[in-house]
Parts: C-alpha cells; structure tokens; sequence
C-alpha cells in the first residue's frame, strides 16, 4: 500500500515539474512577444512553452527542481499580475 502512494507521489511530482517548467517558460517569454517582438509574438511563446517543457522534462525527477520551479511560477505571475497597468 506505501508502494503505491509513493509511486503516485512520484508521478505528481515528475508531471507537476514538466507543467511548471512549461509555465515559467510562458512567463519568461511573454513580455519578450508582447514588447520586442510583436510580429512573431506567438512564435516567441510558443518557442518559451517547448523550451520550458524540455528543461521540466530533462529534470522531472529532481525534487529541488520542483520546489524552484514552484518558487519561480509564484514570482513570476505576482509579477506579471503587478506590472498590468488598469
């Protein structure tokens, strides 16, 4: 039974990771697409969403990874959302 839920705390951890990666790719490349690069702005993000899922997948089964990936997902959306003029 403590197999299984470890598995399963594993796999959450490994996707989780690989989402968050791709998240923080997002963020990094949207204010690039919307401010330098406007002409190729999807381009650009999805450029920043393959190559954050790339990182989360080549480091999927790094739990510091995770916990920083986490960390930075918070900071970077704070950011975004305080930098949005109303």
């Amino acid at each position: 039974m403590e197999e299984g839920k470890e598995k399963l705390s594993n796999q959450f951890n490994q996707i989780a990771s690989i989402v968050l990666a791709g998240v923080i790719g997002v963020l990094i490349a949207a204010p690039l697409a919307l401010s330098y690069y406007r002409d190729y702005s999807l381009g650009v993000i999805i450029l920043g969403l393959v190559g954050g899922l790339l990182v989360g997948y080549r480091r999927r089964r790094s739990r510091p990874f995770f916990y920083f990936c986490l960390v930075a997902t918070l900071i970077l959306s704070s950011l975004m959302f305080s930098s949005i003029d109303y």
